[in-house]
């Protein structure tokens, strides 16, 4: 069933009708068609958001259907009484709210419900005092104040002992995580963390690098839909392109302007994936104008990232091409997907040897198995025996043996 939302907003940045596009989108996601907005220039903050003069002209003038307020900055308890007084037929919802409500509806893992559980005890809790507003009101006959703020705290520690509970399967299901961590370090697998915003199309690019693979791995790919944050849940695939070294790619958890700090804390083990990668790649959407701002937001998720693992691409150029030094792909039509695919193989082996030279059948199929330090980039089978290129890494002096060597060539 379609809602109809009206969005109020401060207008505080040149950068606000871009926030309210991604907010209508989020709104869409959970079935709410946003045709109205009203903003505001404000020099300082006002309880209900909004000035109440202007509150009242929405409230005489809005249109009947409207059955949602959405509000692009985040409210506080008193802001929702004061909201909920002049629109008392509405739900009333800031963006933080809608996005928990989208997470509601993706979560799929134990973690990932964990996490969403945890959101929505904080924002119970946030949002207590409001809702004994009414207490103070009451006198005669009526609950008493002291009865309320009795009741009040009573609520509170029943809420504060719910989220100690889910904080504590959630830091035993980030022990599980890191465990895993510690298993592919211990393999030495290259890993490649994915970032960027929701919808930029991170899963796609995923699926586009598992249909390269040199094995059908239809039944690994991930749900792709042109939709926000079509999953919460991180995935993690092994990808094997002939003629390149192997890697891992960790697809995370998008990213949106200005995520409230309880959604980047629900969050931090994705986000912390990306200081244990080797390769981080901060996938921008070129389709959209704030390409700067999407960067930005990025490096806040992950301050202390290594600006040498850090490789900005941009993808659906074949929506909206672009001038720039980085590297543009179009990740659904495949466009420069393989010049990624390249570029990831030399940031992998660039202290690699390469090696020319002749072996035979049998001694191949051994440089094969060693995927993590050999890549084998050319084979040419001759009468007698097989010609083969491979880079081996330094301290493999036993595979590179395996080969008769013409010349060999430190890679720079």
């Amino acid at each position: 069933m379609k809602h109809i939302g009206l969005i109020l907003a401060q207008d505080l940045s040149v950068d606000t009708d871009l926030h309210l596009q991604e907010l209508k989108a989020l709104c869409a996601t959970i079935d709410i068609e946003v045709p109205f907005v009203v903003t505001q220039k404000m020099r300082a903050r006002k309880p209900g958001l909004l000035g109440q003069g202007k509150l009242s002209e929405i409230k005489l003038a809005m249109d009947e259907r409207v059955t949602h307020i959405i509000t692009l900055q985040t409210l506080s308890p008193n802001d929702r009484t004061l909201l909920a007084e002049y629109f008392p037929n509405q739900i009333i919802m800031d963006k933080f709210e809608v996005v928990v409500t989208i997470f509601e509806k993706r979560a799929s893992s134990t973690l990932s419900n964990l996490q969403v559980k945890l959101l929505r005890l904080q924002m119970e809790y946030a949002n207590l005092a409001g809702s004994y507003e009414s207490y103070s009101k009451q006198g005669g006959g009526g609950v008493s104040r002291g009865q309320g703020e009795q009741q009040l705290q009573i609520d509170r520690r029943h809420l504060s002992r719910r989220m100690i509970e889910v904080r504590n399967k959630i830091e035993k299901e980030h022990k599980k995580n890191e465990m895993m961590t510690q298993r592919r370090q211990k393999n030495s697998v290259f890993t490649v963390s994915l970032v960027g915003y929701t919808n930029a199309g991170k899963s796609t690019l995923l699926n586009s690098l598992l249909s390269l693979s040199k094995e059908s791995k239809v039944n690994k790919m991930v749900e792709s839909k042109n939709q926000v944050f079509s999953s919460l849940d991180t995935a993690t695939r092994r990808i094997e392109i002939p003629f390149y070294a192997p890697f891992l790619l960790i697809d995370t958890v998008g990213l949106i302007h200005e995520c409230p700090a309880e959604l980047v804390e629900a969050f931090k083990t994705t986000m912390g994936s990306l200081d244990e990668a080797d390769l981080v790649i901060a996938l921008i959407d070129a389709s959209r104008q704030d390409t700067q701002a999407q960067l930005e937001t990025i490096l806040s998720y992950a301050p202390t990232l290594d600006e040498d693992k850090l490789l900005v691409v941009f993808n659906k150029c074949d929506l909206n091409p672009l001038n720039t030094n980085h590297l543009c792909i179009s990740a659904k039509n495949g466009d420069s997907v393989m010049q990624l695919v390249e570029i990831i193989d030399d940031r992998q082996t660039h202290d690699y040897i390469l090696v020319k030279g002749e072996c035979d059948e049998s001694e191949v199929g051994q440089l094969f198995q060693e995927t993590i330090d050999c890549v084998i980039t050319k084979l040419i089978k001759g009468t007698d025996s097989i010609y083969c290129e491979a880079k081996i890494a330094p301290h493999r002096k036993d595979l590179m043996a395996i080969l008769v060597t013409q010349n060999t060539s430190i890679r720079s």
